[in-house]
């Protein structure tokens, strides 16, 4: 398997990765800021390079 497959994240570990509410990340989710998608109705997943995308466009 590939490791890009199993760079996916948890709602609960980009809030820990990102030191934020669940309120603000669940804003950026919605909007859009970080791209991702849900497994179900409340199951957020967020793929690393997502992640590092939005670290780095904040960075920069």
């Amino acid at each position: 398997m590939s490791d890009e497959i199993n760079d996916i994240y948890t709602f609960d570990e980009v809030r820990a990765i990102l030191k934020t509410s669940k309120q603000q990340l669940r804003k950026m989710l919605n909007e859009g800021e970080i791209s991702a998608f849900k497994l179900g109705k409340y199951n957020w997943r967020i793929p690393k390079k997502s992640l590092d995308k939005y670290v780095k466009e904040k960075m920069d």
